[in-house]
């Protein structure tokens, strides 16, 4: 299944990264390693719970990654 990396080590083939996740309600949060770190995603499902907006929130605000799932 591949080995787990933390979130300060860069993803290689084979390699897993170590995410954390909470889903409270319709808002789902996934920290790039432990609980509260700096890098998360918080995101919001909509009224009929099929559709997901987000983006990546990083240290510095210098990059984010905009997402949107269909369920």
């Amino acid at each position: 299944m591949g080995q787990v990396t933390p979130a300060a080590v860069p993803a290689s083939r084979g390699t897993t990264l170590d995410d954390t996740y909470e889903l409270p309600g319709d808002t789902l949060r996934v920290w790039a390693g432990k609980r509260d770190s700096p890098s998360y995603f918080p995101g919001s499902f909509d009224d009929e719970d099929s559709v997901m907006d987000g983006a990546w929130v990083y240290p510095g605000g210098d990059a984010a990654t905009l997402a949107e799932w269909t369920v």
